[in-house]
């Protein structure tokens, strides 16, 4: 009869842990909250420090390339959402192109 006896007072110990559990579980739940909010500041500080690079990486290439070519982009504005004005170095002379959704026009050229 003692080896059932366990069986009997399990229904006793699992009321008498629900009684404890909101004081265990909101301390765990603070836990896993500031847990979950370090991970995400993690994950955000990498992908800002990975968009910061690509920005840098991307720059450094475009400027590379550019001193390299005989077509060089001086500037670049937009004027509207689908129209672009560039300032354009070509073999010493000045162009000013402007693309629209149309294609290319030649707006002026200076020597």
């Amino acid at each position: 009869m003692l080896k059932w006896f366990p069986l009997f007072l399990t229904p006793v110990l699992l009321f008498a842990e629900e009684t404890a559990l909101p004081e265990i579980q909101t301390s765990r739940f603070f836990y896993e909250f500031i847990k979950m909010l370090g991970v995400l500041g993690i994950m955000v500080a990498v992908l800002l420090g990975l968009s910061w690079y690509m920005r840098r990486l991307t720059g450094q290439r475009f400027e590379k390339v550019n001193d390299e070519s005989l077509i060089k982009v001086i500037d670049r504005r937009s004027i509207s959402q689908k129209t672009i004005i560039y300032l354009l170095e070509v073999e010493g002379k000045s162009l000013v192109v402007g693309e629209t959704p149309q294609g290319l026009v030649r707006l002026s050229e200076e020597k």
